[in-house]
């Protein structure tokens, strides 16, 4: 991964930063056509896309969710990046209920899904605790017909023995 510590870089990647925690995908679009460079991490080793995941706003969620398509397509692997909170960014999403992202990553990084961040949650477990049920039917739905809806967080926990 690039750092933004590379002068050529900086400013593409400072912009790509920005451009796809507010949403605009056009901007984002355009820099990626210019410059491809999808890993570009800020000091947190957050992505473009943990910023897609992490952020937004109800009225921007649908340019949220283009970018991170177009990141995604770009380049899978990002998806199992971890910032140095230990968070992916299918983790931020599950943490802020942006479920309808969810998608993105089951079509093209399905793996992230059975990665635990640091702090040990599975995502099921990550929609309980910030009380984000959406996002929690939708893993439900999603993952029904698979042991993952009864696997353990680090601690052993399962989401029987949490609270809805």
């Amino acid at each position: 991964m690039n750092t933004f510590s590379n002068r050529e870089q900086m400013v593409p990647g400072a912009v790509l930063y920005l451009a796809s925690r507010f949403g605009h995908t056009e901007l984002v679009m355009e820099i990626l056509k210019l410059h491809p460079m999808v890993g570009a991490e800020d000091i947190k080793l957050e992505t473009p896309l943990h910023e897609a995941c992490h952020q937004g706003h109800t009225e921007i969620l649908n340019e949220h969710l283009e970018i991170t398509r177009m990141l995604l397509k770009l380049s899978a692997d990002l998806a199992l990046q971890f910032s140095n909170t230990g968070y992916m960014p299918l983790h931020l999403a599950a943490m802020n209920g942006k479920y309808l992202i969810f998608e993105e990553f089951e079509q093209m990084a399905p793996i992230s899904f059975h990665r635990l961040p640091r702090q040990g949650d599975t995502v099921f477990h990550l929609t309980v605790k910030y009380k984000h049920y959406g996002a929690f039917v939708w893993l439900a739905g999603a993952f029904h017909n698979t042991d993952f809806f009864h696997r353990p967080d680090q601690c052993g926990n399962t989401l029987a023995s949490c609270s809805l």
